[in-house]
């Protein structure tokens, strides 16, 4: 349920966000954030979902809670790139400050679900991927506060 409302709240927050871009490289790069949200929020969900299949082996839930998070630390590094070329735009300056701070908290994200993935630590890797809802619904939400 979680999952679904944070979904619906980036998506809107996205779209709001994409339809107040008005120079051509500001539209790419809002559709492509938007787009790598969407991909972040795919395979959160189908991360989420995982937890309830009783119909698979548990080393093939291993299997998959590995290709899951490897495929979320290849979104989220993507998803990085893009507010690291939204931050070099004219009409992001204003969010310098909350892209910077994002970007890092994404880093720190990417960073510790790597470990989790490299140290086989599935505790670790449920707390990062727990935590990681908290800093896109923390920028969106002030990137919308920023433009009221």
């Amino acid at each position: 349920m979680f999952i679904k409302q944070f979904s619906a709240c980036i998506l809107l927050t996205l779209l709001i966000f994409s339809n107040a871009c008005t120079n051509q490289a500001d539209i790419h790069s809002t559709t492509d954030h938007l787009k790598l949200s969407d991909d972040v929020i795919k395979v959160m969900r189908r991360l989420d979902r995982l937890v309830f299949e009783r119909e698979v082996t548990e080393l093939e839930l291993d299997r998959l809670r590995k290709e899951g998070s490897t495929q979320l630390l290849s979104n989220l590094n993507q998803l990085i790139n893009s507010l690291q070329r939204m931050q070099t735009e004219p009409a992001y300056q204003s969010h310098i400050a909350i892209f910077e701070q994002s970007t890092d908290e994404l880093k720190h994200h990417a960073a510790s679900i790597q470990s989790a993935l490299v140290d086989k630590d599935t505790n670790a890797l449920a707390a990062s991927l727990a935590r990681l809802p908290a800093t896109c619904d923390s920028c969106h939400r002030q990137h919308l506060k920023d433009r009221e």
